[in-house]
């Protein structure tokens, strides 16, 4: 969380792969997928926005907890989208908050 205005920030990203050691951790980049957020108490729907490769979606926020929850866009591959893990995220007022939603490679 960083002081700004009152929004989440979130990608779509895999998690884990082939183990490679090096000595410096790298950045992961966010792939194209679909964010969605939903207000856990009522089961609707909040926001959802398309990402492309690469970039993050910036969602303004009412406080309060979300959840938020991804799809993976696998067209060139011709395969079944994937979704990504559920994560719950809480809302600040005045804060900016990031939370990226991930899947798991197999």
């Amino acid at each position: 969380m960083t002081a700004g205005p009152t929004e989440l920030r979130s990608g779509v990203f895999l998690d884990g792969g082939p183990l490679v050691l090096r000595p410096t951790c790298r950045a992961g980049t966010p792939l194209a997928g679909t964010i969605t957020i939903v207000n856990p108490a009522t089961g609707a729907t909040v926001a959802s926005a398309t990402v492309a490769a690469g970039k993050l979606a910036t969602f303004p926020l009412a406080p309060g907890t979300y959840t938020i929850d991804g799809t993976l866009a696998n067209a060139s591959s011709g395969a079944a989208p994937m979704r990504t893990r559920p994560q719950t995220v809480t809302i600040t007022a005045g804060m900016t908050v990031r939370q990226d939603t991930a899947d798991d490679v197999p």
